[in-house]
């Protein structure tokens, strides 16, 4: 229906228009001659177009071969050797790599591969309505539906076969273990050619019971902590590595916090602003100290607390990262009155 199935940053498709876009797709397929049982070098970042892709090969029992963006011709060449793909599908450019050179090499490489399809070719195709006079042919749940890729010890492409059946199994029993519902909204954040983000539970397992899917093209946090905030994503799936990218991240913005010393020194620069010199030495002299000892006390308390996050983060309680945050801050606040006790000498013509 009209429910918000998927998105990146460039649209959003709902459950209908996404199941007219798959179809239109696995015509346009069918009319260049993929047939059941091809196998296609899917190699998309993590965009819309990919699941469009991958459901419309796998609705024809086509088989994608999930590669990563990362992967270059070399390695490319290694999986369509074995495969013997008849078709390669690539980003036009993904972090700043132009794939359309790799297109050219791999099909020189392997006679096999009759087309390489671009992301805008395939956004052409979407558009296009077709009422094909090509039979399709309905895959069976035995059927190989995809085929990962596992890099394995020596770093040579392993091809692992999933069927239909399992792969579809494994996303609605892991969509069902974690709760999956029409609320979830997921966050497609690491390569989704890969189990965990695709049917663990993942794309399929959201799609499944009837959630959302943001794809995210990339897992630094500026990304994907717009995103979360922008979508109101409320599930993601992390390898630790990056989750702990992410811990430290937030840990980095720091959640001391510091509002009471800068209400402080806030008051405190008023109270140097409106003080007035006076003509006898004395009471200059007595106002003078009178302010500086407000700072002072200011000062010492910093001084303290630096001392303190020191000491926690020798003993292994703070993260570098954290322990850098609150150091820099303190230094702001302690420069800040610096700044006022110049201005004091400068105004009591006092060098203390």
């Amino acid at each position: 229906g009209s429910h918000e199935a998927l998105c990146d940053n460039k649209g959003s498709y709902s459950y209908e228009s996404l199941n007219t876009s798959v179809k239109n797709l696995s015509i346009g397929f069918a009319d260049m001659g993929l047939r059941k049982s091809d196998k296609v070098i899917l190699q998309l970042d993590n965009c819309n177009e990919f699941v469009i892709v991958c459901f419309a090969l796998m609705s024809m029992g086509v088989i994608p071969i999930l590669a990563v963006p990362g992967l270059r011709v070399n390695d490319l060449d290694i999986i369509a050797k074995k495969a013997n793909p008849v078709m390669y599908i690539r980003p036009d450019e993904y972090m700043g790599f132009i794939y359309a050179e790799t297109g050219r090499k791999l099909q020189i490489m392997n006679p096999s591969i009759k087309y390489v399809l671009g992301t805008s070719d395939i956004n052409k195709m979407m558009e296009q309505s077709n009422n094909s006079a090509v039979e399709i042919e309905q895959p069976k749940a035995e059927d190989i539906g995809l085929i990962l890729l596992s890099g394995g010890t020596t770093n040579i492409p392993k091809l692992i076969p999933v069927t239909h059946y399992a792969f579809a199994y494994h996303a609605s029993e892991a969509g069902k273990t974690c709760r999956f519902n029409r609320e979830t909204i997921y966050m497609a954040v690491m390569p989704v050619e890969h189990k965990l983000t695709l049917f663990s539970p993942g794309i399929m397992g959201t799609l499944f019971c009837g959630g959302k899917v943001v794809m995210c093209s990339d897992s630094s946090c500026e990304t994907a902590f717009s995103l979360i905030e922008e979508e109101q994503v409320n599930v993601v799936s992390l390898v630790p590595s990056v989750a702990k990218m992410w811990v430290e991240d937030l840990e980095w913005d720091d959640s001391y916090d510091f509002s009471a010393y800068k209400k402080r020194i806030k008051k405190l620069t008023k109270k140097v602003n409106n003080a007035a010199s006076s003509s006898n030495a004395s009471v200059n002299e007595k106002r003078f100290y009178t302010l500086k000892k407000e700072l002072d006390v200011v000062d010492d308390e910093l001084d303290h607390l630096d001392d303190e996050f020191e000491h926690a983060y020798e003993n292994g309680k703070l993260s570098f990262k954290v322990y850098k945050s609150r150091e820099t801050t303190i230094e702001k606040l302690e420069n800040q009155l610096d700044l006022l006790e110049n201005a004091l000498e400068n105004k009591f013509g006092i060098d203390d």
